[in-house]
């Protein structure tokens, strides 16, 4: 990390600094770990020039106690307030980096559990955000016991129609 940027992170990484309208407007509370935290921070970082930002929250992932999550099969787990995971589709939403604006790619079966259009496997999604970074990923490889592998294996087309 440059000189500059070691400079810079400490008052970039301080939400407190934001005005309290703008925490508000996200849900933020400075000091405490949260996904509007997060939100909050990536804009920060964004205006900051950095230009790729992934938002993560650890509790992302739940199972029950669920009023709605997108990407979770239609049927429950854990009583009859929970999700489970998609084995057969995925939903990912993607935004700025080049992805074109307000795209909906693929649809799912009535019950939103097998592709059914425009699949996109994940080595095809791979491609694309390796793509976006600039990277060819058919010549991007990473050696594991003596062999080069390609980090999207021996697949992975760019999704040209998402892209702007």
């Amino acid at each position: 990390m440059s000189a500059r940027m070691q400079d810079v992170a400490p008052e970039v990484t301080d939400i407190s600094r934001e005005p309290k309208h703008i925490q508000e407007m996200y849900g933020a509370e400075p000091g405490k770990r949260s996904f509007a935290n997060n939100a909050l921070l990536a804009r920060r970082l964004i205006e900051r020039g950095v230009p790729f930002v992934e938002l993560f929250h650890e509790s992302w992932d739940q199972h029950g106690g669920l009023v709605g999550e997108f990407g979770r099969t239609p049927m429950t787990q854990g009583g009859t307030d929970g999700r489970d995971h998609h084995p057969n589709a995925f939903t990912m939403w993607l935004a700025g980096g080049g992805i074109k604006g307000g795209v909906n790619h693929g649809k799912t079966d009535d019950l939103g559990f097998n592709a059914v259009e425009d699949k996109v496997h994940v080595h095809d999604l791979n491609a694309t955000i390796l793509h976006q970074l600039g990277f060819d990923h058919t010549k991007l490889t990473t050696r594991f016991q003596g062999r080069d592998f390609h980090l999207t294996d021996v697949h992975g087309n760019v999704v040209k129609p998402i892209l702007a």
